[in-house]
């Protein structure tokens, strides 16, 4: 049966004044600092690995062509960073990038190019807003258009990276390297080559994108929506069309 402390029955316990003056056992004490001890060291340990993490993906980004570019493209653009717990990646229209902090550092850097050719399209007055496009299909022509570039270039710079894939990349990836190993077998220069492979690896992002065989697309915002109808809801939400 436990005894009230106040009544002696722990040997006489040392005491330490608690809040509004009353007494706090020092058992009772000691067990709140090992806790946050615990709660502090925990934090630290968050804050060291996220860290490492963020070390790695920014030294990533500045070892490809298509990563500095993006990297320049935030600063030119005062572009934040937000660390989230889950999604990919999305750009918010505005000065707000979110990213997951979860994510393999490689593949969250794709993830960004991508990202980072929105805000340059954006910023640069190249990206359709939906409120000033009349006509609701050529709005969701080019920004369906706008997601498959920015496919490309995410998957273009993981070419030669390891770990976790994108969703669809290894399609990117195996016709990237098929159109280079047969043009360089057919004769062609470096150069050439890589245009080929490049050709060839964008037209695989187009269909898994957009099929027009009928399937549904591989890569898509959801399970449940494509581009092509996520980009339509958008226009229709701002114009108040209803269908």
């Amino acid at each position: 049966m436990r005894r009230d402390v106040r009544g002696g029955q722990r040997g006489d316990p040392r005491r330490s004044p608690g809040r509004a003056g009353a007494d706090v056992p020092l058992w009772s004490r000691m067990g709140n600092r090992a806790f946050t001890t615990v709660v502090q060291r925990g934090l630290l340990g968050d804050t060291y690995r996220f860290q490492v993490k963020r070390a790695r993906f920014m030294s990533i980004l500045g070892s490809t062509p298509e990563g500095r570019h993006a990297l320049e493209v935030q600063n030119e653009h005062g572009i934040t960073l937000s660390w989230v717990d889950g999604g990919a990646a999305s750009y918010d229209g505005d000065s707000r990038c979110t990213l997951n902090l979860n994510m393999d550092a490689a593949r969250l850097a794709g993830y960004f190019v991508h990202e980072m050719y929105h805000v340059e399209r954006k910023k640069s007055g190249a990206s359709p807003d939906a409120d000033a496009s009349p006509d609701e299909q050529q709005y969701v022509d080019r920004m369906v258009e706008e997601e498959i570039e920015g496919t490309v270039l995410g998957f273009q710079s993981r070419i030669g990276q390891s770990g976790p894939l994108m969703p669809g990349e290894e399609f990117y990836r195996l016709a990237y390297q098929d159109a280079k190993k047969q043009a360089l077998a057919g004769g062609a220069d470096a150069a050439t080559a890589e245009e080929a492979a490049r050709s060839a690896a964008r037209r695989v992002v187009r269909h898994l994108i957009r099929p027009t065989d009928g399937s549904w697309p591989r890569i898509a915002p959801s399970t449940l929506e494509s581009y092509e109808m996520y980009y339509h809801r958008v226009w229709r939400k701002s114009h108040a069309v209803r269908r």
